[in-house]
Formats: C-alpha cells, sequence, structure tokens
C-alpha cells in the first residue's frame, strides 16, 4: 500500500466512527462538495497541506495522524520495548544503563 492508500484508510476510518459522510466532511471542512469522493477515488489525487489541516480538524485528528497513523503522543517507536527490558533488570545494571545514557547524550558530536 502507498502512503496515499493509508491515508485513506484512515479516512474511511474517521468516517465511519465520526458517522459523516465523504460530502459532509468535505462541506464541514470548508472543502468543495465532492473532494473527498474525488480523493478516495482517484489514485492520483493529492491533498494540499492546507485541506490536510481543513480535513484534521474535521475528523477529529491530528494531521501527524492522518499521514502517519501516529500521534504527536504516541511514544516513539520502541520506547515500551525498551522500557520491558529495564524492567527486567537488575537495580544495579539498571544504574549501569543510566550511566551510560547519560554519558551518551553528554558525548553527542
Amino acid at each position: 500500500m502507498t502512503t496515499q492508500d493509508h491515508i485513506r484508510t484512515r479516512i474511511e476510518d474517521r468516517l465511519e466512527a465520526l458517522g459523516l459522510t465523504r460530502r459532509g466532511a468535505s462541506l464541514a471542512a470548508g472543502l468543495s462538495t465532492h473532494f473527498l469522493q474525488r480523493f478516495m477515488t482517484h489514485e492520483n489525487t493529492s491533498m494540499t497541506v492546507e485541506n490536510l489541516l481543513k480535513l484534521s480538524n474535521v475528523l477529529q485528528v491530528t494531521p501527524e495522524w492522518l499521514l502517519t497513523g501516529r500521534d504527536v503522543s504516541d511514544p516513539p517507536l520502541g520506547t515500551e520495548e525498551l522500557f520491558s527490558i529495564y524492567q527486567a533488570m537488575t537495580p544495579a545494571n539498571r544504574e549501569t544503563l543510566l550511566n551510560f545514557a547519560r554519558w551518551t547524550l553528554d558525548n553527542q558530536g
């Protein structure tokens, strides 16, 4: 699937969750009546940043979520795994890891 396909899928999911039609969401965003219908059915159709912002507001999501499926409040990838590993460590190993992380931050070039 292309990025555009993923965006289309997320839009459809939000329309369904909010009980909106493509036409209704287009109009609520201040776009043409058939904006979403064209975007959703024509593979070579793209969306400007301005229209993405308008649409994300109507769909009650962030533009980041429409583009990537992740929200700015989502933890960075790998965070859960790192935390799980940290929890499994002994207190001494946790301290060693923290000291290494601090040293790494202080010595980044």
